[in-house]
């Protein structure tokens, strides 16, 4: 009995350190995956990343020209407005010597008018 239980223990012993050798494989194959699949994971993550940032300069780019485009035009607009105020000002002036030329004239007319009534009146 002795000698069956030391053979049942002996056996015993070696189903345990089998089973923890197994177990130990099997645990070291689990991790060298989960570090294939994590090392996968940031690598996608990295590849993400690098395309997130070029869209983020292309992004800037294009902002930035359309803010200097739309810089021009303001610019552009400011110019003309300040072309056409400078237009209304000469305008007006000329409207102002127009209409003191006009009274002008219309003082000379008078004049000549009742110098005329005087001249028909005299006749």
């Amino acid at each position: 009995m002795q000698t069956e239980q030391r053979v049942l223990l002996k056996q015993h012993a070696e189903e345990r350190s089998r089973v923890a050798e197994e177990h130990g494989t099997a645990i070291a194959a689990q991790r060298k995956e989960l570090a294939q699949e994590a090392e996968q994971t940031e690598n996608r993550l990295m590849v993400l990343l690098d395309q997130e940032r070029l869209e983020a300069k292309a992004n800037a780019k294009k902002l930035t020209a359309d803010l200097e485009k739309m810089s021009h035009k303001s610019q552009t607009a400011r110019e003309a407005v300040v072309a056409l105020e400078t237009k209304v000002n000469e305008l007006t002036r000329q409207k102002d010597k127009l209409e003191s030329d006009i009274a002008t004239h219309l003082e000379a007319n008078a004049e000549l008018q009742e110098s005329l009534d005087d001249q028909k009146s005299l006749t």
